[in-house]
């Protein structure tokens, strides 16, 4: 399925939180910038990396970034970084996806930094910009810069799963994010490794703690299918086989989703 359907002139940017780590963050932020990209080839589509520093884009895609998939560094553009120069920066994916990295290395001054993701975003969001689509992967990392390009997203994904630590902290988000001035309307929630079992929150407890519904059920995922994308550095809305397998499947209907909603 490809959309053709024209996008606003400037930028959307599509951020991507999470109150506790381990949610699947990073899985639902590159195969939602590559499942875009797939259903519109089209549109330039930038992912960055907000994870910061060291970052983890890096680990799900094959890229020619200054670290590689599996840590052992490669030779650094420390200048780029510096002076972020996105010329110099910005890597391709074998999808087409544009991608930032996060830093491969501490800055000392990264309070006042260039680098820092709000700072990026509003570079990116001038007139000049070439992209049509920016994924932002945020993660738990939620400083001042982080929170600046949540509040100013065209839409929030917040990923949760079923562990009470991931609920609760995910309702202690959702109410922080509406005092940060996010409306209802852009808050999505995606619910990632969703199954069925003992010790896990029940999957028809969860729209009603929230008072909201679930926008998009991702059901866990085959270990097989999630070593070998790691392995070839491949998203799984890419990986070859039955596109109505899950969870390929659930990340395509929630790509066409948002895109959708960009459009409107």
């Amino acid at each position: 399925m490809i959309l053709k359907q024209p996008l606003p002139q400037h930028a959307r940017t599509i951020a991507i939180s999470s109150a506790t780590g381990g949610a699947g963050c990073t899985t639902i932020a590159v195969n939602l910038a590559c499942g875009m990209k797939k259903l519109n080839p089209d549109r330039n589509t930038l992912l960055v990396d907000g994870q910061y520093p060291f970052g983890t884009v890096q680990q799900f895609l094959e890229l020619s970034s200054p670290v590689s998939r599996v840590g052992f560094p490669l030779p650094v553009d420390y200048a780029a970084y510096e002076t972020a120069d996105l010329d110099r920066l910005l890597m391709t994916s074998t999808s087409g996806v544009k991608v930032l990295p996060a830093p491969p290395y501490p800055i000392a001054d990264y309070a006042t930094s260039l680098t820092k993701p709000d700072v990026i975003a509003r570079r990116l969001q001038r007139d000049a910009n070439p992209f049509d689509i920016i994924v932002v992967d945020v993660g738990t990392n939620l400083d001042r810069s982080t929170t600046a390009i949540v509040s100013q997203a065209y839409a929030l994904v917040i990923v949760l799963n079923q562990t009470p630590a991931s609920v609760n902290g995910t309702r202690l988000a959702l109410e922080f994010f509406s005092a940060a001035g996010v409306t209802s309307e852009r808050m999505h929630l995606v619910l990632n490794k969703a199954t069925k079992g003992q010790g896990i929150v029940d999957l028809n407890t969860i729209p009603h703690l929230f008072k909201r519904e679930i926008t998009s059920l991702i059901p866990t995922a085959d270990a097989t299918l999630l070593d070998t994308a790691l392995l070839r550095g491949q998203p799984i809305v890419e990986m070859p086989g039955d596109s109505e397998q899950s969870p390929q499947k659930e990340l395509m209907a929630l790509a066409a989703d948002l895109y959708g909603r960009l459009r409107e």
